[in-house]
């Protein structure tokens, strides 16, 4: 044995005690330890695998839906007439310019969501990409959703 600490709780607590509970020497490698990590005595929030699945569906539907609406939003050039004013919040004045902006917003985010959703079937290399892209979408559908909205506000 390289060395052992006595068995039990430990007396110490904080980032001060962190060399009393550790081996005096290093630990060869054949003798590697799984350490999980978690509250005593509690359960695990999410037990069951298909959780993950759920999410993934509702994510697949949603970044698809900010897509369709997107496209909408492109092509028509206007909101919906049965979106109450509340539902256009933060827009003063819904110009067809605002409309499209708002619509390529949308769009990013959608693409966002989907990238990162698809990170989870990926090959690594390939993940590491669509993170990227996701990012940068994501990006570019805030930064295109605070213009158009300051374009909507400012004096005509």
């Amino acid at each position: 044995m390289l060395s052992e600490s006595k068995g039990g709780k430990a007396e110490l607590e904080g980032a001060l005690a962190a060399p009393f509970h550790g081996a005096l020497r290093g630990v060869p490698r054949p003798l590697r330890v799984h350490v999980e990590i978690g509250r005593e005595g509690h359960p695990v929030r999410l037990q069951s695998g298909s959780v993950g699945y759920v999410v993934e569906g509702f994510a697949y539907v949603f970044g698809t839906m900010l897509i369709g609406a997107g496209l909408y939003l492109v092509m028509r050039g206007t909101f919906p007439t049965w979106w109450r004013r509340r539902l256009l919040w933060p827009l003063v004045r819904v110009t067809p310019t605002v409309s499209h902006l708002q619509g390529w917003a949308a769009i990013g985010l959608g693409i966002s969501v989907l990238a990162i959703v698809f990170t989870t079937v990926a090959p690594e290399l390939v993940a590491g990409l669509l993170v990227v892209l996701a990012l940068a979408a994501y990006l570019v559908g805030v930064a295109l959703f605070v213009f158009s909205t300051w374009l909507s506000r400012r004096p005509a």
